[in-house]
């Protein structure tokens, strides 16, 4: 058995830029030394006024002084690529000075698009992200099941909480204050480091520290910090500040199994440059999806290239992915 395990932190809404961001992980994987840029402004070169065009993807490859700039454009709607927007992302390329376009649609691309981008030769690619049917699916997937450890954490109550007033005094805070802060804490409030970089919830301790071999439900308690090894520190008016928590917490475990839907990453000659393992599970806190591209490397294997997830805010998910061999059946 494969088991490729991801320990996911993410609050992430769809802003309508879902797609843009999975065709910019691929284009990363298919791309590993460019750099791959989501959402940027290029300068409009024959502009006097310093105008700037928006393009969805940009793509920077080789050294500074010999690089080639690609635009991507990606049109994320139910019907085809019209032609007079393809002329317009034909113009924004000579704009700002790009040389290749790449333009990604879900939809088949018509016939007059199609023509005039063999007019421009390899400056303009044509790539559709199109749904597989299962005899076009690589071998490699159909053995793929995906397992989803979704922890849930309902209540959090602090037994106890330890501060040093001198050490509050000490970098200027005012310890009355911190004591108010902490006493309207939520539990799902990014207020707390180990390392006074990265901020997390006390959810998130809560569910770092679940077992998912004891049930489907229970409750446990959890001390944090005053530790030398992995001390946690409270963040206040940016400042880190030590602190010892004691809590109790409740928590429900479900693990749920599933099979991907795979989608084709297709360029016009070309045919798939990648794949898009995707996943849909309907979690208590709302709808969740996750898309995962697959790449083929040199060897003929497959590589996953990343996790691209869609998720209610403030959610915190635990998933495996497992490569499940098929007992042989003689």
């Amino acid at each position: 058995m494969l088991l490729v395990s991801f320990k996911v932190n993410v609050a992430m809404s769809n802003d309508g830029k879902y797609l843009e961001r999975l065709v910019q992980i691929i284009e990363q994987s298919i791309l590993p030394d460019s750099i791959v840029e989501h959402d940027v402004w290029l300068p409009i070169l024959n502009s006097p006024s310093g105008e700037k065009a928006q393009c969805d993807i940009v793509i920077r490859t080789g050294t500074e002084s010999r690089q080639t700039v690609t635009i991507v454009e990606v049109q994320d709607r139910n019907k085809p690529v019209e032609i007079n927007d393809f002329r317009g992302w034909l113009t924004k390329m000579t704009a700002v000075g790009a040389q290749h376009l790449y333009c990604v649609s879900r939809k088949d691309f018509p016939k007059s698009v199609k023509e005039q981008a063999t007019l421009g030769g390899h400056t303009v690619k044509l790539i559709t992200i199109r749904d597989l049917d299962s005899e076009s699916i690589p071998i490699n997937f159909f053995e793929l099941t995906s397992v989803f450890h979704d922890i849930d954490i309902p209540g959090v109550k602090l037994k106890q909480v330890i501060i040093d007033p001198n050490e509050c005094a000490a970098l200027g805070l005012n310890f009355d204050q911190v004591k108010v802060r902490i006493d309207n804490l939520k539990s799902n409030d990014r207020l707390f480091s180990n390392d006074r970089i990265e901020l997390k919830a006390l959810s998130t301790f809560c569910i770092e520290n679940t077992p998912t071999d004891k049930g489907n439900y229970g409750t446990n308690h959890l001390r944090l910090g005053f530790d030398r090894f992995k001390p946690l520190f409270l963040y206040f008016n940016g400042t880190f500040v030590n602190i010892q928590v004691i809590l109790e917490y409740s928590w429900t475990f479900k693990e749920v199994r599933m099979m991907p839907t795979v989608l084709s990453y297709d360029q016009n000659e070309h045919g798939a440059l990648a794949w898009v393992l995707e996943l849909f599970y309907h979690a208590p806190r709302g709808p969740l999806w996750c898309k995962m591209p697959v790449i083929k490397n040199k060897d003929g294997t497959y590589g996953l290239s990343g996790v691209l997830l869609e998720m209610p805010q403030d959610t915190e998910l635990l998933f495996k992915l497992e490569n499940i061999k098929k007992p042989y059946v003689p």
